[in-house]
């Protein structure tokens, strides 16, 4: 099975790759795809609307309980476009120079497991499985937000691009310089012709299912990791699952 990878960002040292692997250098663009930022923030408005006039026209009839799970919808949807703002607003700040970073020591495991705890909710839901396997004291140089939201943004895609009774595994491993976190779904895996262009914002692989907003995340995590001296890259083989890899340095490492 050949996997590929796409390097998506600029490599602080040479990333290991297998000799069967093909690798693809891009750099996402810092001006954002206006027509693909208007899709991420069209879909769950549009769903927030729809949802909500339906309530509002009792196009269902008068029967409260022909509405029960609407709130919901409403909700997850409102969730949905709150996430995609503030990405939008943190990558216009680090456009700007205004975002600021604050560079400290992140306890991997305890950030691991705060995300996790958020999101088990959605993965039970889901019916996904998520398994982790973080030794600890192992510690990051970075900011402590800035890796929740990375973190925070892979797991939620790979829950949601996964199937039902499918298992996620968050992994972090370390070496004196760096702390390597990985992502890793069950899912179909991304065709070799769409793995490139995953490194465009807005830019959607076709995997089977619908995968929104694939492109204001990505330029997110792409963003906070260079921000953090870190790397970002893709690996995936078609049937055999995606792993999104995020390097990063480790406290205590010689400069």
């Amino acid at each position: 099975m050949t996997f590929l990878v796409a390097l998506l960002t600029q490599p602080s040292q040479p990333a290991d790759v297998d000799d069967a692997s093909r690798q693809t250098e891009e750099t996402l663009p810092n001006s954002l795809d206006i027509a693909g930022l208007s899709h991420d923030l069209k879909s769950p408005l549009t769903s927030i609307l729809g949802f909500s006039q339906v309530m509002k026209d009792r196009e269902l009839g008068s029967d409260p309980a022909a509405y029960e799970t609407y709130p919901d919808f409403i909700h997850q949807s409102a969730l949905t476009l709150e996430e995609r703002v503030k990405a939008l607003l943190t990558l216009m700040e680090s456009d700007s120079g205004a975002l600021e970073l604050n560079i400290e020591d992140v306890d991997v495991a305890e950030l691991i497991s705060q995300v996790v705890e958020r999101l088990g909710g959605r993965a039970q839901t889901e019916r996904v499985t998520l398994e982790v396997s973080a030794a600890s004291p192992t510690l990051i140089k970075g900011d402590q937000t800035a890796c929740e939201r990375v973190l925070e943004n892979l797991i939620s895609n790979a829950i949601k691009y996964s199937d039902p009774d499918r298992c996620v595994s968050i992994v972090a491993e370390t070496d004196e310089s760096w702390v390597t976190l990985i992502v890793a779904d069950e899912g179909t895996g991304i065709a070799g012709e769409d793995l490139a262009k995953l490194a465009a914002p807005y830019t959607q692989a076709s995997h089977s299912g619908a995968r929104e907003g694939t492109g204001l995340g990505l330029a997110l995590v792409k963003r906070l990791v260079e921000l953090q001296q870190g790397e970002f890259r893709i690996r995936t083989a078609q049937g055999r699952g995606t792993q999104m890899i995020v390097k990063l340095p480790a406290a205590g490492r010689s400069a």
